[in-house]
């Protein structure tokens, strides 16, 4: 059984959207209910409740998409239309790393469609022994920081993805939901016994500047700057000059 939540207009008797519960504490899914709330861009007048009736998915596959190893890190109970993040720990990592895929709907991103069809899937990995720092912004970004109670390996995976400290490993779009969705767990699954490849894409840069999936991670922007300008790249030269980074000595 899954408890589920609602978003209401205070006027209606029925939620525009049904919100399932995570598989860890609630402040994920108030998490979930928040996100939801900024998508529908609301202001006054919409409230999140917590049904009176349990419903229940119509399938082990809709109810685990993934599989039973991926935990729900806060789904949408339509999570085909508004997306789901779910994750398990890397085998052989003692539970200490993480994979995390994350799931939406493009149409979310704006009007009109998106070049690469319907849906978009990324998976990504956290690491929960990354900085002292990240993981305590991370923790306070989803409201857990001052919490008595000890945080699980499932929340603070949570935490850190919602907080952007994540290593990008690959992610697809497409107009196949299940398709996205079993590519990358299956890309997850190889990884583990692939690791020349696994470092490959560790190794890659990801984004502008030319951080790689490993810096990205931890949040290491100062590798980047200083290879931009070793190579005579303007941009890093800029952030160099901005403050964003310092010369080696």
């Amino acid at each position: 059984m899954i408890h589920w939540y609602g978003i209401f207009d205070v006027d209606a008797a029925e939620p525009q959207h049904y919100l399932g519960s995570a598989a860890i504490r609630t402040y994920v899914r108030e998490s979930s209910a928040r996100r939801h709330l900024e998508r529908l861009d609301a202001e006054a007048g919409y409230v999140v409740r917590r049904l009176a009736e349990p419903r229940y998915l119509e399938s082990p596959r809709q109810r685990a998409p993934l599989g039973p190893r991926w935990v729900d890190l806060g789904c949408d109970a339509n999570w085909q239309d508004h997306g789901g993040v779910w994750g398990r720990p890397v085998a052989g990592s003692n539970d200490l790393k993480w994979w995390i895929i994350s799931f939406e709907s493009t149409r979310e991103w704006g009007d009109g469609p998106v070049e690469g069809g319907k849906y978009n899937g990324e998976l990504s990995e956290v690491d929960l022994t990354g900085p002292a720092d990240q993981r305590k912004g991370a923790l306070s970004y989803i409201g857990a920081d001052d919490r008595d109670e000890p945080v699980s390996e499932a929340e603070l995976a949570y935490a850190l993805h919602a907080y952007g400290a994540k290593a990008p490993i690959d992610s697809e779009q497409g107009n196949a939901v299940w398709k996205i969705v079993d590519s990358l767990r299956k890309l997850a699954r190889d990884l583990e016994q692939d690791e020349q490849r696994y470092e490959r894409l560790m190794d890659r840069p990801v984004n502008a500047i030319g951080s790689t999936a490993r810096e990205f991670q931890s949040g290491d922007i100062q590798s980047a700057i200083l290879r931009g300008v070793s190579e005579g790249d303007p941009k890093a030269e800029l952030m160099l000059r901005l403050g964003m980074g310092r010369r080696a000595e």
